[in-house]
């Protein structure tokens, strides 16, 4: 069977296409990525979405603006895609970070990080007393609380990473400030 091809003639010829594809010649042909259904490669019946249709693209549709997940057919966003929020009918992005937000300065969900004041922040931010190393932590009181460093660090008292060799000469891993676990040139994950 002809790929797109649904439905074949007692020959094998193609007579009818899926959706998404046109009939020529008994075969079937993809549409153009802006088409849901088209006549050929150059006309358009319906789009997908993230397109609408008008006149100055020839027979095919043309792309909604950035960011937009659905437009009309003035391309005037009426939804937006992930990482955008939608202002007087246009798809503005995020701030960074930001899976979703309501405004240009409201995060309700982050890609990367935490949620911080309404802002998605890395738990490295400084900003917000995050620390180098740091890689988990939740918010407290607008602020970063580390709860886990990696691998070279160590969680001080105050709840920010430190780097083993800041603190003991010729460590590479430590406990905290003073019980180093392996030092530099000692092969073993340990010290013997």
């Amino acid at each position: 069977m002809t790929p797109g091809c649904f439905e074949i003639d007692a020959h094998g010829f193609c007579l009818e296409c899926f959706s998404g594809f046109y009939e020529w010649n008994n075969l079937c042909y993809s549409c153009d990525a802006s088409c849901a259904t088209c006549t050929d490669s150059t006309n358009c019946l319906t789009c997908n979405s993230g397109f609408y249709w008008t006149i100055t693209n020839g027979g095919l549709c043309t792309a909604c603006p950035s960011g937009c997940a659905t437009c009309d057919s003035t391309g005037t966003c009426s939804s937006c895609l992930s990482g955008y929020y939608l202002f007087q009918s246009n798809c503005l992005a995020c701030p960074t970070y930001c899976s979703s937000c309501t405004d240009g300065s409201t995060c309700t969900a982050c890609s990367q990080g935490i949620l911080v004041s309404n802002l998605c922040v890395l738990c490295t931010d400084t900003t917000y007393q995050g620390s180098a190393g740091c890689t988990s932590c939740s918010a407290s009181n607008n602020f970063i609380s580390c709860s886990q460093c990696a691998d070279t660090y160590f969680l001080d008292s105050n709840g920010l990473c430190q780097l083993c060799s800041s603190f003991i000469a010729g460590s590479i891993r430590c406990t905290n400030q003073n019980t180093p676990t392996q030092c530099l040139y000692d092969y073993n994950s340990t010290l013997t």
